[in-house]
């Protein structure tokens, strides 16, 4: 079973061989990206088994899902590492759109086909030359109710935030409106998806473990490739707290509670966003 394979996979397959006389790093790279790909390509025939065991609608639900966000993390984990970041950024965005599931219909099949048909792409090569930022708005978007077509809008949204509660609630209120929502709990990671996919909107929470919101802010706009993404700061502190004062005073602030709703509508008023 793919599930069972961590990254230590490939290291342990080559175990003895890395230490081989008069072989150069270029040839040792080139030998770990095709035991990746034969790892990838073993990945995704079993999320093709994956996918035709959830036509069962009868089945366990649950375990498929977890399974196959089991395989689309370890993914995810290699494939920026062996040179291939435009798997790490599908299956991320298979992973999320599969933890926002608790129950399989035919719509959730259809688009998990659709992501695995796309990895399959990348690693055959179908898509050289092809910006990541338009091969991700490819993708199904992930939604826990039909939205109506008139409301949906070609508008993406990146949540850098920690799998909350809240964060469940700011993430519904966006999927409500259409929005093509995507959620990256890691800060530093984020900064890495944000220049690769270059969303129309970030919002990113004040308060996480390993990096600030007002430093993920201050990190994008000090880059020229950056700059201009769009960035809100998501916070409950007080509008007196000390940090604040190296916020960039182009980014918003919206505040969760009651006023969040006509805080985020005055944000996009600001930003430009429709």
């Amino acid at each position: 079973m793919v599930s069972g394979m961590t990254e230590t996979s490939i290291s342990n397959a080559s175990e003895g061989r890395s230490e081989a006389p008069g072989m150069d790093q270029d040839a040792i790279i080139d030998r770990f990206r095709v035991e990746f790909l034969d790892f990838a390509a073993d990945a995704l025939d079993e999320l093709d088994k994956l996918v035709a065991a959830e036509r069962d609608l009868d089945g366990d639900h649950e375990k498929i899902i977890e399974a196959v966000r089991c395989n689309c993390h370890n993914l995810k984990g290699m494939g920026g590492t062996f040179g291939y970041p435009l798997i790490t950024l599908l299956a991320h965005r298979m992973e999320d759109y599969f933890a926002g599931l608790d129950s399989l219909n035919n719509r959730a099949l259809i688009d998990a086909q659709f992501f695995v048909d796309r990895m399959r792409d990348v690693i055959e090569v179908r898509f050289d030359g092809t910006a990541e930022a338009d091969v991700v708005r490819m993708l199904p978007a992930k939604t826990k109710f039909e939205v109506e077509e008139n409301v949906k809008q070609d508008i993406e949204v990146l949540l850098i935030m920690p799998r909350t509660i809240a964060t469940k609630i700011i993430e519904t209120e966006l999927l409500v409106s259409g929005y093509r929502v995507v959620t990256e709990t890691e800060p530093f990671t984020a900064i890495e998806t944000a220049i690769r996919t270059c969303p129309d909107l970030i919002l990113a929470a004040a308060v996480m473990e390993d990096l600030l919101g007002i430093d993920l802010a201050c990190t994008l706009r000090a880059m020229p490739i950056s700059r201009d993404l769009p960035f809100v700061l998501v916070t409950s502190l007080e509008p007196t707290h000390p940090s604040f004062v190296a916020l960039p005073p182009t980014v918003p602030v919206v505040r969760r509670g009651e006023t969040f709703g006509d805080d985020l509508a005055t944000a996009f008023a600001i930003l430009e966003i429709s």
